[in-house]
């Protein structure tokens, strides 16, 4: 088509107008993690790593004089230590097309006219690359979940790994699984036909040598992914962004056994070691849906609540809040989150890092957001993230475990 360059150039312009970063958010509302936390741009990266001085060991020289008034010297110092934080972002490109006749037969390159033409298509693109990238904040590096029992093409997913936002919508998603190890690859490069949200089960093109017990990540996720927040909270050994967790206590996440159904009265209890380490304010608890529940039939049961610390209590649309040790509890459901978790996260503690957040901008050719593609009767859009979740003061937040729910 000889109007190519033209058509091109001026879609780059409407597209910028229409989907520009200034100009809208292009996270959804339901990526309450990802959209909770900060992005700090490149200007503050160094090099191909992103370096963060963070607090590990508190001061102790520490001289004790009584109350005689003695002359007396002072003890030597023991110092507090601070380390650097090493955080290498991650890449995650998504693709999408849309052909050129859609676009060529817009009456006018107006744009209401392009977003009308290409609304569908870079929503749900965006609505996509969200729900990854959210899915990436809580589980980055460990998989999205677990097989329990394979039958047939149909694999059904564990209870407690089961976060219903990971797989809506997953028809066509490509998967590598690992078996328990997480080192053996079992099965690579299999896709998902058909999803039952309800029974927890994916049916797959390919089971073979797939078993219960394997670990299931998005096709070419594994190793490639940044490091989530049950990565980071689950740690008790080895380094967490370059240190080492053993080593230091403020440089190692909570963890707190719910053994059952979560209620207000554990939550106020998990989240006693993050106030040993130093928090003083507003916890957020980020929960799976059927928690949610669990606490909502808690809460219409008691009414009032005094157990646990809790002082205070009031329930929104979407969210539920309370007071207890630390100050403010807000409680958030999400989809992403699997329902034998729950993660209490001082979010005064997070970034999120890189040369870029998620944006339809080509990040080395500003202004320009899709290409005419030489040989398909299409045009290519790109959704791209370079960045990374950060946590400086892992020691402030809590990781809830084997949490169970009414069937």
């Amino acid at each position: 088509m000889s109007d190519a360059p033209n058509t091109v150039s001026t879609l780059n312009g409407l597209l910028k107008t229409i989907y520009g970063k200034e100009s809208i958010d292009l996270r959804p509302d339901h990526v309450k993690l990802s959209k909770a936390v900060p992005f700090i741009e490149k200007k503050k990266m160094n090099g191909a790593n992103y370096n963060q001085t963070i607090v590990v060991k508190s001061e102790h020289g520490v001289t004790y004089g009584g109350s005689a008034g003695d002359a007396f010297t002072y003890n030597d110092a023991i110092a507090g230590a601070t380390v650097q934080a090493t955080i290498a972002p991650s890449v995650m490109v998504l693709k999408s097309q849309i052909s050129r006749t859609a676009i060529q037969r817009t009456e006018n390159l107006t744009e209401g006219a392009v977003a009308n033409a290409t609304k569908h298509v870079i929503e749900n693109m965006l609505l996509s690359m969200a729900n990854k990238y959210e899915a990436q904040c809580f589980y980055g590096g460990v998989g999205l979940a677990t097989v329990a029992s394979v039958a047939g093409s149909v694999i059904t997913i564990t209870t407690d790994q089961f976060a219903p936002g990971i797989w809506v919508g997953g028809e066509g998603m490509k998967l590598d699984v690992y078996a328990s190890d997480d080192t053996t690859s079992h099965n690579a490069g299999t896709s998902i036909t058909a999803v039952d949200l309800e029974a927890r089960t994916i049916t797959l093109s390919s089971v073979t040598n797939i078993v219960a017990g394997d670990i299931i990540y998005e096709a070419g996720a594994k190793g490639k992914e940044f490091l989530g927040v049950f990565g980071m909270l689950n740690a008790t050994s080895g380094n967490v962004f370059g240190q080492s967790v053993s080593s230091y206590s403020l440089w190692r996440g909570n963890k707190y056994n719910v053994n059952g159904a979560l209620s207000f009265a554990k939550i106020s209890a998990a989240i006693a070691g993050a106030v040993a380490k130093g928090v003083a304010g507003k916890l957020t608890l980020f929960i799976n849906p059927k928690t949610w529940s669990t606490l909502l039939t808690e809460q219409t049961a008691q009414r009032t609540f005094h157990e646990g610390g809790m002082t205070q209590y009031n329930q929104g649309a979407e969210s539920i809040e309370f007071f207890a040790i630390n100050g403010k509890i807000e409680i958030i459901a999400s989809t992403f989150v699997k329902e034998s978790h729950a993660f209490a996260l001082d979010l005064n503690c997070f970034m999120r890092i890189g040369s870029s957040d998620i944006t339809l901008e080509d990040p080395m050719q500003k202004g320009k957001y899709v290409v005419a593609l030489e040989n398909s009767n299409a045009y290519q859009f790109l959704a791209y993230t370079d960045s990374a979740l950060f946590c400086s003061s892992l020691g402030r937040n809590v990781l809830l475990y084997n949490i169970s729910n009414a069937a």
